[in-house]
């Protein structure tokens, strides 16, 4: 009788009507049958077991089926009584005897039954909800064992069923979210944690094509679905599987392109919700009311992490029953069937859709008394976005996500017109764009950019985006999926005031192709791929359509074939870049056989355009024959290029002719030439001398890590420092000069001192690491410190300098005037003397940095090199 009697009240405690048609019977759960079940298990003691999983995910209804198929008995022996217990309803429950706690409903069941299961090993308990519950952990860590008759606390008589006091041999089965499982573990002991993840893709796909009848649209409708990162998550929830269903059928009914109204969350939703209600002049005038009582109920439960409101809480927050009534009626807000005066709407993002709605609401309070919302103001409404509250709760991003997305103007339109109420979409907008007066920068620049360019993208509404990024004349991004692909080329598209771009696509994000793969899977992947790369193509377009934009900057990046072929289509028309690096481009496949086989030639068409304002070019290693060096070489006389980079390129001594060639000319305007391992040798060494001599531009020349020999080390250094001596106190331009890794010699050391010496000497950085020098120059430098006042950096490390050669240099330190800020030294600091030299000079020059620590070469980087 009694099974018989639950049966058709859990029959009728899904969605009314609707169980067989759509309900699906998940691997969350077949694998919880025999967690739940002593016998299959084989155990001798029945366990806890604990489901944990995120709100909507289907937790509820995978224990309401368990009991629904205990009541048909499709779960075997195993269990003579289950019983349900809502922790929703508990929240509203003051003192209870346990017997009517537990058997509620049930009191007709004869005493010596209720007596033998109270002990039996034959028992499923059910405790559904425990992160519902409003209780304070002290109040139910109690070890009372109430008594048959004893009227006891709902939290003492919880406490004392989860601890095991009451019901000790019983199957014990406990739904919670994640936040509230630590206080469950206080509670409970050696539970076995089962992780509720919803529906798999399968099950997804199916309880679409059950949904529509028309199998077709049914896939057209999964496929818009999946088009959309936020809305794919949530049809893993059956709930909110559902729900996307009810969202999408009537729109495509009525003709809409599904993977048009896909869009966005925001706008699916929100169409929705408009759809729920037909627009009329009566329905205006008594909508508005309602829709701000459901709203301010559906933030102020969001804000205490409340998924269900009790009529209880109705009155807290000044929300009349009435004002429920439209939103039952429409199925937005529901009665909870495990709970007889308990509401829930009918997913989680619902609610977070409309909490996000209530703060672009202007109530009827407001009206007359300007634009400052009334209840809660921005800094209230910023708290969304921050990262802190989000981590805290992360229902909020989606909030947040929903509150951007209402700040369409034809949306809030679209909202007015069927509800009859005034939205502040206006106000807020300028709040969140404007600086405010406690602040140095805009509330936007604050943020993650991504975040920014996610919030944006909902919004689908370009006077906002333009509004939003104007501020922005520099960005950082790093492309990580799909989603961020598709934010970042919406948003650039209206970013005018971009001037400097650096941009990083993770490995992984663009895939090569793979034979190894299923024709099925191919055509899948193939498809997919072919959005990436139009989404790349218009973020790439980007460089040439935005004018102000003069930087760029791709590195540590995974191309593939495709989309380095688009960067390499686009470039040439980008004139407007006066800057571009490439650094670190993978795989190594891509850049021998694509990025490099053309560049040469390509970069020749682009120096050689007389729009082109290129500046500033750095590449890696590019394997090109030796004419496409000398025509690349040519193609710089007479461009505005002022910085090369050619690290790790096999220029050779044939090719750095043909390039001294063109630094000699009097129309090159190069600042900084970088050939660092660039397999030169003591051939070049002359033409080099020759470009120092004449080129007045240049006031940075790097030759590291080539096999000059000691003949070219003699030309460049040793007798070339009596040269670069004579060149310096010429009123050089020459502020750069990287001699490291040379043997200068003490005698190449006096001659540069020379030049340190003369007034016209504008030498304000010099390298010398590990180049033979050792006390006998350190007169010599002391004098040169003494009477320079240009220097800043000095680089003296791996040299070895005796005590009485850095006694002669601190005491040139000590002297006031000296400008002198960093200063590098391979030292032995446990010399006492030493260390009470190196105290002396911090005391009379505290700014001065003396590092004498490092073992390798200090890596250049671009911000050691004076512009």
């Amino acid at each position: 009788m009694v099974k018989k009697k639950l049966q058709e009240l859990w029959l009728h405690n899904f969605w009314p009507g609707e169980y067989e048609k759509f309900y699906l019977v998940t691997d969350n759960y077949r694998s919880l049958i025999p967690l739940c079940d002593p016998i299959r298990r084989g155990c001798p003691r029945p366990r806890t077991v604990v489901l944990l999983g995120p709100t909507g995910v289907g937790k509820t209804t995978l224990v309401k089926k368990l009991i629904l198929d205990w009541s048909e008995g499709k779960l075997g022996p195993a269990f003579q009584w289950a019983y349900y217990l809502s922790c929703r309803e508990l929240n509203h429950g003051k003192g209870e005897d346990l017997y009517q706690l537990i058997f509620k409903g049930t009191l007709e069941m004869e005493g010596n039954i209720v007596s033998g299961l109270l002990d039996s090993e034959e028992v499923l308990f059910i405790v559904d909800g425990f992160d519902e519950l409003r209780y304070k952990a002290g109040e139910m860590i109690k070890d009372i064992a109430p008594q048959r008759g004893q009227y006891k606390p709902v939290p003492v008589l919880l406490s004392s069923l989860l601890k095991r006091i009451a019901l000790p041999n019983a199957t014990l089965l406990v739904t919670t979210r994640p936040r509230a499982l630590r206080e469950l573990m206080l509670m409970v002991e050696q539970p076995i944690l089962v992780n509720v993840e919803g529906f798999s893709e399968v099950d997804t796909q199916e309880y679409f094509h059950r949904y529509f009848r028309d199998q077709a649209q049914a896939q057209r409708a999964l496929e818009a679905v999946k088009s959309n990162h936020i809305l794919l998550a949530m049809s893993r929830s059956p709930a909110a599987c559902r729900l996307l269903c009810a969202c999408l059928q009537p729109q495509m009914e009525r003709g809409v392109d599904p993977s048009q109204a896909c869009q966005t969350s925001t706008a699916l939703f929100l169409q929705f919700f408009c759809d729920q209600f037909n627009p009329g002049p009566s329905a205006q005038v008594s909508l508005a009311a309602p829709l701000e009582a459901v709203c301010h109920l559906a933030a102020r439960t969001l804000m205490v992490h409340q998924s269900t409101f009790h009529t209880l809480d109705l009155k807290k927050v000044g929300v009349q029953d009435s004002d429920l009534w439209p939103f039952l009626d429409k199925g937005i807000v529901r009665k909870d069937h495990g709970c007889k005066w308990c509401y829930h709407f009918i997913h989680p993002s619902i609610q977070q859709f409309l909490a996000s709605l209530f703060y672009i609401l202007k109530r009827k309070s407001e009206e007359g008394q300007g634009h400052q919302p009334h209840g809660h103001n921005v800094k209230d409404m910023r708290k969304l976005f921050s990262k802190e509250a989000q981590m805290k709760d992360p229902d909020l991003a989606q909030t947040a996500l929903f509150l951007f997305g209402l700040l369409n103007k034809k949306r809030a339109q679209e909202l007015e017109g069927v509800f009859g109420c005034q939205t502040l979409v206006t106000e807020i907008r300028q709040e969140l764009l404007e600086c405010p007066l406690e602040e140095t920068k805009p509330f936007l620049l604050q943020m993650e950019l991504h975040k920014v360019f996610s919030w944006l993208y909902e919004s689908q509404d370009k006077e906002l985006v333009e509004e939003a990024l104007a501020p922005f004349e520099e960005m950082s991004l790093i492309l990580k999926s799909h989603q961020d692909l598709l934010h970042a080329s919406f948003c650039l598209r209206h970013c005018r005031g971009l001037r400097r771009l650096t941009v990083q696509v993770v490995k992984g994000l663009f895939r090569e192709d793979s034979a190894q793969l299923p024709c099925t899977a191919q055509d899948q992947r193939s498809g997919d791929d072919q959005v990436l790369l139009a989404l790349w193509t218009d973020l790439c377009t980007m460089f040439c359509s935005n004018k102000n934009l003069i930087s760029l900057d791709i590195n540590y990046s995974g191309l593939n074939s495709s989309s380095a072929a688009v960067l390499w289509d686009i470039l040439p028309s980008a004139y407007n870049l006066q800057k571009v690096a490439l650094k670190n481009i993978s795989s190594a496949g891509v850049q021998h056989n694509l990025f490099h086989k053309d560049l040469l030639p390509l970069l020749c068409k682009v120096l050689k355009h007389p729009e082109c304002n290129l500046q500033d070019l750095r590449l890696g290693p590019c394997p090109a024959t030796s004419q496409q060096w000398a025509d690349f070489f040519l193609a710089i006389h007479g461009s505005p290029l002022t910085v090369l980079g050619l690290v790790d390129n096999e220029v050779l001594d044939q090719g750095s002719k043909l390039l001294c060639e063109t630094l000699t000319d009097p129309w090159c305007i190069m600042r900084k030439l970088t050939l660092e391992n660039c397999q030169l040798t003591q051939a070049c060494c002359k033409d080099f001398a020759s470009v120092l001599t004449v080129n007045h531009w240049l006031i940075h020349l790097s030759l590291a890590y080539n096999d000059l020999g000691d003949g070219g080390v003699k030309i460049l250094c040793s007798d070339g420092c009596e040269h670069l001596s004579r060149l310096l106190q010429k009123q050089s331009r020459l502020t750069y000069l990287d001699l490291g890794l040379n043997p200068v010699g003490d005698s190449g050391m006096m001659a540069l001192c020379q030049a340190l010496k003369s007034p016209l000497c504008h030498l304000q950085r010099l390298w010398l690491w590990d180049c033979s020098i050792t006390s006998t120059s350190c007169g010599e430098l002391a004098e040169a410190l003494r009477s320079n006042q240009k220097l800043v950096t000095l680089d003296l490390g791996q040299n070895t300098l005796e005590s009485n050669g850095l006694l002669r240099l601190y005491t040139a330190l000590q002297f006031q005037r000296c400008s002198l800020q960093i200063l590098r030294l391979k030292i032995n600091e446990a010399n006492p003397e030493v260390r009470k030299l190196l105290r002396e000079v911090q005391k009379v020059n505290p700014q001065l940095i003396i590092d004498s620590n490092h073992r390798e070469p200090r890596k250049r980087r671009p911000q050691d090199i004076p512009d």
